[in-house]
């Protein structure tokens, strides 16, 4: 058996000795060696592309050159491709004379180049959004140099070639700024207290800020601030939240609504606070969005005095809409029973009743309260009386306390009546705590803070406190001051967390073995088996420490009291750290 083989212009025959049939297998040109030289030559490109930038465009610093050519991969391989095809000088002269990187530099020595299709390429334009946007640029005066300026000036403020390139996909009227827009509007931002890391932030919510029209209105709408003396805050948050709705903003109507806020009975004081919380009420429109909110709470059957009031505590009555958030709560509330008048009350009492989501609040807290077993009678009456709870963790302290009350062997009506009294103190409590933490060393104001950081503080005992704060101050030798920074010190169990892990800590001093000295969010503030990780496991002195840990040290209390050889008592016992 043999087989007889020709070649033929790159084409394999195969002839079978038996002679009936004929088998032949084209083997294909390879295009590795092809596919190879045309990236080589791309690579060229791209080198003489850079070079002759660096030579001609002498306004072009180094590192944006180097950007530019790497982040436009189809402009090298298009300007590969022409220098190909092109014949300088006459036929044949392509191929003869110099290295193709030479030919590169001819070619754009002769033809130049125009950077509109590469800058555009680098901020991630595919070749559809290039070609469109080659057209509208191709038409504009200086569109080229705008273009690379644009690209400089928001590369400088944290903006990215491609977050760039993103934004005009939102906002396409960035492509025509101006190198002297661009640098007044940064100076603007700065001189109106934007800070510098958060100057991208605002740019990208809202790229037309810069322009000059947009500017004179953020400057009038400053100088009606100017009264406040949190005007400085009020425009920083909203720079942050809604910078765009500072391009509509017109002086007349922001009169008009500082005006109507006071029509509600709200001195200047007072309007400074809500607008330190929702500065976009200074935005918004009086007849879309301010006037039906406080129509709503009318017909509800509220006086416009305790509106007022209740929108101190929460500024976003104001703001939120009335038909689609207000209305759907009281439709929720009236499904359970209670009409226009309680529902009223409860509003008053805890203003930030319509701010709650009826699916992840308002209808698990009252499951919960349903737990108790109570009538609907009985449940009108609780939401009624105490609609605060709506304002606890579901699985918080109300929880607790609903899960204490089901124990009680009484009437389900008692258990109503308990519960509301039981609930009262809580918020009675309040005023103590904060009589008790002032008289510690804390101001009214760091009071309050510690409170609303640690709400669970709430259920704590007095002599609880007293005790947490004598080993904070005494044992610690920390100011009570850090507590404003750490309040969850005050909640968290003080024997089987606070003391413990101090005792390891002592534990690791008195050895040598920690050096370092523990904050006290550090000690607090970690989980259990983060504290084992960090204190206990990397030592060898603490294996056996690390296995009682390990294994669950509250059923080993006096192996671990026995380990970190504390004291007996007089009994002869061993206190539980």
């Amino acid at each position: 058996m043999w087989l007889r083989v020709l070649n033929i212009n790159g084409a394999w025959l195969f002839f079978s000795p038996f002679g009936t049939r004929l088998q032949m297998a084209v083997r294909l040109r390879s295009t590795a060696p092809e596919s190879s030289q045309m990236k080589s030559h791309e690579e060229d490109a791209a080198v003489a592309l850079r070079d002759y930038l660096l030579t001609r465009r002498s306004e072009l610093q180094r590192g944006e050159v180097c950007g530019l050519v790497e982040s436009s991969p189809m402009f090298v391989r298009r300007l590969t491709t022409l220098v190909k095809q092109e014949q300088l000088g006459g036929p044949g002269q392509a191929r003869m004379g110099g290295s193709f990187k030479m030919r590169v530099k001819s070619y754009l020595e002769d033809k130049g180049c125009n950077l509109l299709e590469p800058c555009l390429e680098s901020l991630g334009f595919g070749e559809e959004r290039l070609r469109r946007y080659l057209r509208k640029l191709s038409t504009v005066p200086n569109g080229e140099r705008n273009l690379i300026c644009i690209v400089r000036r928001f590369e400088r403020v944290g903006i990215s070639r491609i977050s760039l390139g993103r934004l005009t996909e939102i906002e396409s009227r960035i492509l025509q700024y101006t190198d002297a827009e661009l640098y007044d509007g940064l100076c603007a931002l700065k001189e109106f207290g934007v800070p510098g890391q958060l100057m991208a932030s605002v740019i990208m919510k809202y790229p037309l800020i810069l322009r000059s029209e947009v500017l004179a209105k953020i400057r009038t709408w400053l100088s009606l601030l100017s009264r406040f003396p949190s005007k400085e805050d009020i425009a920083r948050k909203t720079f942050l939240l809604s910078p765009f709705r500072l391009g509509t903003f017109q002086k007349v109507e922001g009169y008009e609504r500082l005006q109507y806020l006071r029509c509600l009975g709200l001195s200047e004081a007072e309007i400074d606070g809500i607008l330190c919380r929702r500065p976009m009420i200074l935005l918004s429109h009086i007849e879309k969005e301010l006037k039906p909110n406080v129509l709503f709470l009318e017909d509800l059957g509220i006086p416009i005095d305790r509106i007022a009031k209740a929108i101190q505590k929460n500024p976003g009555l104001l703001v939120g809409d009335a038909q689609k958030t207000f209305k759907p709560k009281v439709e929720y509330f009236k499904s359970l029973g209670l009409d226009d008048h309680s529902i009223a009350g409860m509003v008053l009492k805890y203003p930030m009743l319509f701010s709650c989501s009826i699916e992840n609040k308002l209808k698990p807290v009252v499951a919960e309260l349903q737990t108790l077993g109570v009538s609907p009678d009985n449940l009108k009456k609780i939401l009624a009386a105490r609609p605060t709870l709506f304002g606890y963790k579901v699985g918080g302290d109300v929880s607790k306390l609903i899960k204490n009350l089901d124990t009680f062997k009484c009437k389900e009506s008692m258990k109503a009546l308990a519960f509301v009294k039981a609930f009262g103190k809580k918020s009675a409590h309040i005023n103590w705590l904060k009589d008790f933490l002032v008289q510690q060393g804390l101001s009214q104001s760091d009071a309050q803070l510690v409170l609303e950081k640690a709400p669970r503080i709430l259920s704590c005992h007095e002599n609880d406190l007293i005790l947490k704060i004598e080993n904070l101050t005494k044992t610690l030798g920390m100011d009570v001051k850090s507590l404003v920074s750490v309040p969850q010190y005050l909640s968290t169990d003080f024997k089987k967390r606070i003391l413990r892990r101090q005792r390891v800590l002592s534990y690791l001093q008195s050895r040598g073995l920690l050096t370092e000295n523990v904050t006290l969010g550090r000690m607090v503030m970690i989980s259990r088996n983060s504290f084992c990780d960090l204190y206990v496991k990397p030592y060898p002195e603490c294996a056996e420490l690390y296995k009682i840990w390990k294994n669950d040290y509250s059923n080993n209390e006096i192996q671990f009291v026995k380990f970190l050889k504390f004291p007996q008592d007089e009994n002869g016992s061993y206190p539980l750290c």
